[in-house]
């Protein structure tokens, strides 16, 4: 399954970096993950497995990379079971670490957004108290104009 893994990470960086479709390769992906489940077939706590590749290889297809960390974390808690009911302290070490990775990114990212927002809210009050006090002295200036007399 790893291998799969890796060539279809391979595969899906080539599409999305040339902006091309994902669907075939999800496809035919998710069919080689579920017959390798099919062939190596242990027992039901494969269909963990096999329901963590199927949803990794449907996320890796997608070029919102939000919506890549965030279908991931079901993957993650598939393995995590997965490891733990074969005491793989290795693979429970992955998933945690990915899960963390996940959890710092998405947050990072969202006070990155929040930053942006309240930095462009804050140009256009800028921006409007300027024309505000621009047409303030344009008519302070028109008034003092206006109580001059002509000729002095």
């Amino acid at each position: 399954m790893n291998v799969i893994g890796s060539i279809r990470n391979i595969v899906f960086a080539r599409l999305v970096s040339k902006n091309k479709s994902t669907t075939p390769a999800i496809i035919f992906f998710s069919v080689i993950v579920v017959a390798s489940g099919v062939l190596t077939w242990e027992g039901a706590i494969g269909l963990l497995a096999i329901t963590g590749k199927l949803i990794t290889t449907v996320s890796y297809g997608m070029k919102n990379a939000s919506a890549v960390r965030l279908l991931t974390v079901p993957s993650c808690i598939c393995w995590v079971i997965y490891d733990a009911m074969g005491f793989s302290i290795a693979g429970i070490a992955t998933e945690a670490f990915n899960l963390v990775s996940i959890v710092i990114a998405e947050v990072r990212l969202r006070l990155s957004v929040r930053r942006s927002a309240e930095k462009t809210a804050d140009n256009e009050k800028t921006a409007d108290n300027e024309k505000t006090a621009h047409s303030e002295r344009m008519a302070l200036r028109k008034g003092k104009n206006a109580e001059i007399p002509a000729g002095k």
